[in-house]
C-alpha cells in the first residue's frame, strides 16, 4: 500500500486554496484535530484554514494533493520481469564475490570495464566499497563503488548532495530507471554507471531459493570447523548478544521505569527488523502508563478499542475509509476513541510514510501489529510483573516455554482473524495478531532481555529459559551462517541462544565476505 502525503502549499494553484481576499493562518486546535492525512491528524504546519481579515471564522480548508512520500529506505522492490528480485545487500554480495567468469562488462555508454579489486566493503557509511581499482575504458581509475537496486536510488537516498561520495568511480545498478548513461556526483562530475541486471539474473538461479549471497560468497574461512566447536562459539555469542540487548533495554528504564522500557521492548519486536523504528517511536509517543491512565476505568471491550484507536491513530495509520461496512464501522469507532484522545497525542504523531508498508506478509502488517500491541495495553497487570512470574521461583522448569510465550501470543478477535488492515482482500485463513512463532522471537528479544535489566534477582532463572527454548524459525543471517560456517545442509541450531549467536556471527562477519571471515573467531581457531 502506498501512504500518502500532502503537497506543499507553495506547489498549488493560490485559486485552488483560498477565496480572493483570504489569508492562510493556522486552524484552532479543535479545528486540527479533524484534519486527517492519510488518516493521521495533520501537524500544525501541514494543516492551514484560510480566514478573511474581517472574519475569523474559518472560510475554508486548505486542500491536499495526495502523493506518494519520496523512497528512502532500502528494501525489497519489485522490478520488470526481467530483472531479479534481491535485496540490495545480496548484490554487494555480488560485487564483493566478482563472479563475472567471461562476461564482459560495460558501462550504460559503452565503454569496457574490468574490475581489478573491487574495494573495501564499509560497514561504516559512506560509499559501499571504498579504494577500489578499476580499468575503464583501458585508463586504470581509482575511487569508491556505490551499490544499488535502483539508479534512481543515488538521489533517493541523497546521495548527490554528500560529499562523502565524491570520490565514487562507479555506480552499480540492478536496475537503470532514469535511462541515463552516468550519475551525477556531488561534485558535479559525471560517474559511469554499470547496470548488471541482465546477468544477475543467470546467477541467482543458481543459488538457494531467498539466498544467493550464500553462493557469491562461498564457504568461509572456518568451513570444516567441529559442530560443537561452532555450537560452543555460538552460544557464546548469543549470550553476548542477549547480554547487550539487555543494558540497551536497562538503560532506557533508568531514564524512564521498568514498566516503559519493557513496553518499548516489546513494541519494536513487533515491529521486526524494518519497522522496528517506527514501533519505538510510537511506544515512546504514547507511554504504557498514560495510555492505561486513560482507558483503566472502561469495560475490557471499550479497552481494548480505546487502546487500539490511540496507537492507530499516533501511528497514523487509520485510513480515510475502508473497504467494506463492517471495518467502515470499525474504523468508526477507532476514529472516535483517537480523537477522544487526540488533545494529548494528535500533535507529534507518526506518518503513514515512516512505516515500511510494502515487503511483508499481510499478516505481518504493521495494522495488525499495532492491534497487537493496543491488546496488550487493554490486558491487566503489569508486563514486568506477569513476565516475571512466568520464570519465578516454584515453577516447574518443563511448563516455562509455554508460559512465557503464553504471555506473548495475541489471539485476534473476529475482526482482525482475517485482515490484514482495513481494506484489501482478506487472509486465506484465520490468524492470531501474534501467533507462537512471533512470540518465541519476542521471548527472546524482549522478554528475557528485559527480565535481566530490571529484575536481576531472576538473572539466573532467565538464563536457563534461554537454553531450553527453541529456535525461532531461521531467517536470511542464520541461514547464511549455517552455510559459510558448516555446510548447504547446516544442522539448526539447538536452541534460542545458539539463534542468537549464529545471528550474531552472521551480522558481524558471515555476511561481509573475506573482511567479515578476517574478525571471526571461528575463523581463528
Amino acid at each position: 500500500m502506498t501512504s500518502l502525503r500532502p503537497v506543499p502549499t507553495e506547489t498549488l494553484l493560490p485559486s485552488t486554496l483560498c477565496p480572493a481576499g483570504s489569508v492562510p493562518t493556522a486552524p484552532p486546535r479543535r479545528a486540527r484535530r479533524l484534519l486527517l492525512v492519510g488518516g493521521a491528524a495533520a501537524a500544525p504546519d501541514e494543516a492551514r484554514s484560510c480566514v478573511h481579515p474581517d472574519d475569523e471564522r474559518p472560510s475554508c480548508l486548505r486542500v491536499f494533493v495526495l502523493k506518494p512520500p519520496p523512497r528512502v529506505a532500502e528494501p525489497r522492490l519489485e522490478f520488470h520481469l526481467s530483472t531479479p528480485r534481491i535485496s540490495e545487500h545480496a548484490l554487494q554480495a555480488l560485487w564483493h564475490a566478482r563472479p563475472w567468469g567471461a562476461v564482459q562488462l560495460a558501462t550504460r555508454d559503452g565503454r569496457p570495464v574490468r574490475v581489478l579489486h573491487a574495494g573495501r566493503w564499509s560497514q561504516d557509511g559512506g560509499p559501499d566499497f571504498q579504494q577500489a581499482v578499476l580499468e575503464l575504458d583501458g585508463r586504470t581509475v581509482a575511487g569508491d563503488v556505490e551499490v544499488h537496486l535502483r539508479a534512481s536510488d543515488w538521489d533517493a537516498h541523497g546521495h548527490g548532495r554528500d560529499p562523502a561520495y565524491a570520490q565514487v568511480a562507479l555506480h552499480v545498478v540492478l536496475e537503470d530507471d532514469d535511462r541515463s548513461a552516468w550519475t551525477r556526483g556531488p561534485t558535479g562530475s559525471r560517474i559511469p554507471k554499470l547496470e548488471v541486471g541482465s546477468w544477475v539474473r543467470q546467477l541467482v538461479a543458481s543459488a538457494p531459493k531467498g539466498l544467493p549471497e550464500a553462493v557469491w560468497l562461498g564457504p568461509g574461512a572456518c568451513r570444516g570447523t567441529p559442530l560443537d566447536v561452532v555450537r560452543a562459539a555460538a552460544l557464546a555469542k548469543g549470550s553476548q548478544r542477549i547480554a547487550r540487548r539487555a543494558a540497551e533495554i536497562g538503560a532506557r528504564a533508568a531514564a524512564t521505569n521498568p514498566e516503559q522500557a519493557a513496553w518499548e521492548a516489546l513494541a519494536e519486536g513487533l515491529g521486526y527488523a524494518r519497522n522496528a523504528a517506527p514501533f519505538l517511536r510510537l511506544a515512546r509517543r504514547v507511554p504504557i502508563a498514560d495510555l492505561r491512565a486513560r482507558i483503566s476505568t472502561l469495560g475490557p471491550l471499550e479497552r481494548l478499542l480505546h487502546a487500539e484507536g490511540v496507537l492507530l491513530g499516533a501511528a497514523g495509520l487509520l485510513p480515510a475509509d475502508a473497504g467494506d461496512d463492517e471495518a467502515r464501522q470499525r474504523l468508526r469507532s477507532l476514529r472516535e476513541a483517537f480523537f477522544e484522545h487526540a488533545e494529548e497525542w494528535d500533535a507529534e504523531g507518526l506518518r503513514p510514510g515512516e512505516w515500511a508498508l510494502g515487503g511483508t506478509r499481510p499478516e505481518n502488517s504493521p495494522v495488525r501489529r499495532v492491534a497487537a500491541l493496543a491488546a496488550v495495553a487493554a490486558r491487566d497487570g503489569r508486563l514486568v510483573d506477569s513476565w516475571a512470574r512466568a520464570v519465578e521461583e516454584g515453577a516447574d522448569l518443563a511448563n516455562w516455554p509455554g508460559r512465557a510465550l503464553g504471555l506473548l501470543r495475541v489471539p485476534a478477535d473476529a475482526f482482525w482473524s482475517r485482515r490484514c488492515g482495513f481494506s484489501g482482500r482478506p487472509l486465506s485463513r484465520p490468524s492470531a495478531l501474534v501467533g507462537p512463532d512471533r512470540a518465541l522471537v519476542l521471548a527472546v528479544n524482549a522478554l528475557a532481555p528485559a527480565l535481566l535489566a530490571v529484575r536481576g534477582d531472576l538473572s539466573a532463572r532467565v538464563q536457563s529459559l534461554l537454553a531450553i527454548l527453541p529456535p525461532p524459525a531461521p531467517n536470511r543471517l542464520t541461514r547464511l551462517a549455517g552455510y559459510r560456517i558448516l555446510s548447504s545442509s547446516a544442522p539448526p541450531p539447538a536452541g534460542a541462544l545458539e539463534e542468537q549467536g549464529r545471528l550474531q556471527l552472521a551480522a558481524e562477519g558471515c555476511q561481509w565476505g573475506r573482511e567479515g571471515c578476517a574478525r571471526c573467531p571461528l575463523a581463528r581457531t
